[in-house]
């Protein structure tokens, strides 16, 4: 079978280095990819029409595409790709709105009474001023997509000043004007996300997600600098409860609502002091949850997802996991998430120790795999990487496809993720390895994974 994933972040890579192992996928490439992806398939150029990129797709005879990024899902992909018989492994745009219109989420969990900060989706001026002049402070004002004027508020005045400014905001496709005004969910996050057919939802390990720049979740927001997940314990129970209290109710309300749903079901959540809060739902894995994830995933995830895509996820069983933890740690450009460098040397992958992997986010190889035509088919596995089965790390990749030239081309730049018996030893494993690579203007937290929750 013919496969393409699409995406260009750290998740795209582990998708990636996940299925490169798969018995059922004879032929795999990514759109756009990186760096990482182009060590182990050929990279197509980008297609930003997405008609055009179904098209492309048929042309080329790939039989699944899986987005790696919801972007590509929330623009219409499974839409467009329906055309062509192609199946995607995510919903249609009318329920991947959920994903990218914070005025759609906000209405959708309180319709349905989903637990979530206490807060409204407002769509004129004059009654989010009156809201916000009613509310107590502190607030937190979202755009329905990301702007300057997101954040915190603890001043009344300047929070309606930031209303102002989000109103006036020029018109975005997809989006909706107005407004979500809430109370802040302050708590650390956690992400869970299941495999689902729209009536059977198989989950899988909850991950702690790390989003703030500093050690001990200070700083500027900062989304992706690290994750971690463990087998057992606070995050085992987390998991379980947010299975039957969050994941469950939304796959329901999406049924009564009418929006189908299949492949990916993610939530984030904030865990508060009043319990856990959604803070999105997500119709992929997000970066850099699939790093900490699909390293510990015993089984062939393509079946799952094709289980997903035919409706017959009833009879699967659930998903086996390695009895481990695992830890990612992401290094960024120093400046990020505001101004900073790109075009950075990425040195030290062939000293990463064996099973040890760098994700890559946005970066660039020239020397690295390039998608020509339908001709092309991803390197004989069993001949290249003979023994390594599916623990293919940076280093043994490196050496055995010849130098590259690996640079930065975002903000964030590698996750570098280890697995071990406890948290306390993957962490160690995953910071003696990420200080092997030599990164100019890099910084990364130094807590990633220090404590489970």
């Amino acid at each position: 079978m013919k496969v393409l994933v699409l995406g260009k972040n750290g998740a795209a890579h582990a998708y990636v280095w996940k299925l490169f192992n798969s018995q059922r996928i004879d032929s795999l490439a990514t759109m756009p990819g990186n760096g990482g992806t182009s060590l182990l398939v050929p990279n197509a150029e980008h297609i930003e029409k997405i008609n055009e990129l179904a098209k492309w797709a048929y042309d080329e005879h790939f039989q699944v595409i899986i987005p790696a990024e919801g972007s590509y899902l929330s623009a219409g992909l499974a839409d467009a790709a329906a055309a062509y018989k192609i199946p995607v492994c995510g919903p249609p745009k009318n329920s991947a709105v959920l994903e990218r219109s914070r005025l759609w989420l906000k209405e959708f969990l309180n319709r349905h009474q989903i637990p979530t900060s206490t807060g409204r989706a407002l769509g004129d001026l004059a009654t989010a001023e009156r809201y916000v002049a009613s509310q107590p402070m502190p607030l937190v004002l979202w755009g329905d997509y990301p702007s300057e004027y997101d954040g915190a508020y603890t001043d009344r005045a300047e929070a309606l000043a930031a209303l102002a400014g989000i109103f006036a905001l020029p018109p975005r496709e997809g989006h909706y004007r107005g407004v979500v005004i809430e109370q802040p969910a302050l708590g650390p996050t956690v992400a869970l996300s299941a495999i689902t057919d729209g009536t059977t939802l198989i989950p899988m390990q909850a991950v702690r997600m790390y989003d703030r720049l500093e050690d001990n979740d200070q700083g500027w927001a900062a989304e992706g600098m690290g994750a971690h997940t463990t087998p057992s314990g606070i995050l085992k129970q987390l998991g379980d409860y947010l299975s039957a209290a969050i994941l469950e109710p939304i796959r329901a309300a999406l049924l009564r609502d009418k929006m189908p749903w299949w492949g990916i079901l993610g939530v984030d959540c904030s865990i508060t002091a009043s319990g856990p809060q959604v803070l999105r739902i997500r119709t992929t894995l997000s970066d850099p949850e699939a790093q900490v994830l699909l390293p510990l995933l015993e089984d062939d995830l393509f079946p799952f997802l094709v289980a997903a895509n035919n409706r017959s996820l009833l009879n699967v069983p659930a998903l086996r996991w390695r009895n481990e933890a695992s830890v990612g740690v992401t290094m960024v450009a120093n400046g990020y998430p505001h101004s900073f460098s790109t075009g950075m040397a990425i040195d030290g992958m062939p000293e990463l120790e064996p099973g040890v992997v760098a994700f890559q986010n946005e970066t660039a190889n020239p020397n690295g795999l390039r998608y020509v035509s339908d001709e092309m088919h991803m390197p004989e596995k069993r001949g290249l990487f003979s023994g390594v089965s599916d623990a293919l790390s940076d280093a043994i990749l490196v050496r055995s496809m010849g130098p590259t030239r690996l640079s930065s081309q975002a903000g964030r730049i590698v996750t570098v993720t280890a697995q071990a018996s406890s948290l306390a030893a993957a962490h160690e494993k995953a910071y003696n390895n990420l200080k092997r690579l030599r990164i100019a203007s890099a910084v990364y937290r130094n807590d990633i994974g220090l404590r489970e929750l």
